[in-house]
């Protein structure tokens, strides 16, 4: 009897003990793993550089001070541009700029949005890039291929900055629209220079090259060439219509020396795909292009920074002049880069137009 009361003393208060962390431990667990609103984002700098380096480092917190932006939360975590209606990559609550302005930044975790935005100022962007950049796209495409519709149909969705920073140029590969050279489709030498297999694929600038064809793949493609490849160029041109053709003359300004070039293509909107092509309408077909799309030519020139190349010129292009507002002109910048050649800038106007320098501030 004494023994069992002396066990029954022992028991007892280690039960209740067990008892008690047991309901604590659980009542932690669902406080951790359930992040309760309202939520609330912060950012560690309010100012930051325009040259694509210099981040704000963005933070979002729930109602008791637990942070979702770590590694167990971020997954559930996204942050809204305003400005650009573009979003920060997945798991990224970093912001960076290369363009100057104030930046109105929505946090959201499990699309819930934060109780309110945050502003980041960028500024500077002159110091790291003189001239605003492009980026020359060539969507290489064929009226019979069943898969290309998809590329048509994300370009078309990206957001407006980077169709802002961008100008597509379709080559295409079968006979309806396609342009050769030594009896084969442009389409396919870019195709075979890049190491692709087949269509839909695009070329971004002649630097890089990929099948994808999901819209955040293309803009992270064009935000790539933005970040990496400041432009060192900027264009100026006028054209004049005469009849069925259209003459360029054009200026090509540098911020860094180098050898440089300049190519010329027209390309035509709404072009009519036929009973048997995979899509009704066509637009940036290529229907005249200057035999530098891929690399320099002998009229390549070498300039310092700061100098000016007059006198550039591209004459008697045909165009269709029946449908002249839906033609325009693109020139394109090549630039010697270490053993490679890429597009440094590209600019478009309508045939019969002019654009001037567009420089950063």
């Amino acid at each position: 009897m004494h023994h069992n009361q002396t066990v029954k003393n022992i028991i007892s208060p280690l039960f209740i003990f067990a008892l008690v962390c047991s309901l604590s431990s659980c009542e932690g667990t669902v406080a951790s793993s359930d992040p309760t609103a309202p939520f609330t984002v912060s950012v560690d700098k309010s100012t930051i550089e325009a040259d694509g380096k210099d981040v704000a480092t963005l933070t979002v917190t729930d109602a008791n001070g637990l942070i979702l932006t770590d590694d167990q939360h971020i997954k559930d975590v996204s942050f809204h541009i305003v400005e650009t209606d573009a979003y920060l990559t997945r798991k990224t609550n970093t912001f960076s700029a290369i363009d100057n302005g104030t930046y109105t930044i929505e946090g959201m975790y499990k699309g819930k949005p934060c109780e309110a935005p945050v502003k980041v100022t960028a500024s500077n962007r002159s110091k790291y890039e003189v001239f605003t950049k492009k980026v020359a796209i060539y969507r290489l495409t064929a009226t019979w291929c069943q898969y290309c519709p998809s590329m048509t149909s994300a370009l078309a969705s990206i957001d407006d900055y980077s169709k802002d920073h961008s100008v597509v140029m379709a080559f295409h590969s079968d006979n309806y629209f396609g342009l050769k050279e030594s009896g084969k489709y442009l389409a396919d030498h870019i195709l075979s220079q890049f190491g692709g297999t087949g269509y839909p694929y695009a070329v971004y600038s002649l630097s890089s090259g990929s099948g994808a064809h999901k819209r955040n793949d293309l803009i992270g493609f064009i935000m790539d060439e933005l970040y990496n490849h400041p432009a060192k160029s900027g264009i100026k041109a006028t054209s004049i219509v005469s009849g069925d053709k259209v003459s360029v003359s054009a200026s090509v300004k540098v911020s860094a020396e180098g050898k440089y070039d300049l190519g010329c293509a027209l390309i035509q909107n709404g072009l009519n795909g036929g009973s048997d092509a995979m899509e009704s309408v066509y637009d940036n077909v290529v229907r005249n292009i200057s035999g530098n799309y891929r690399y320099m030519s002998d009229k390549a020139f070498t300039l310092k920074a700061s100098e000016e190349k007059n006198g550039l010129s591209f004459d008697n292009i045909q165009f269709d002049s029946a449908n002249q507002k839906d033609c325009s002109i693109v020139l394109y910048t090549l630039v010697k880069d270490a053993d490679a050649v890429r597009i440094d800038n590209v600019v478009s106007f309508p045939v019969g137009g002019s654009v001037d320098y567009v420089y950063n501030k």
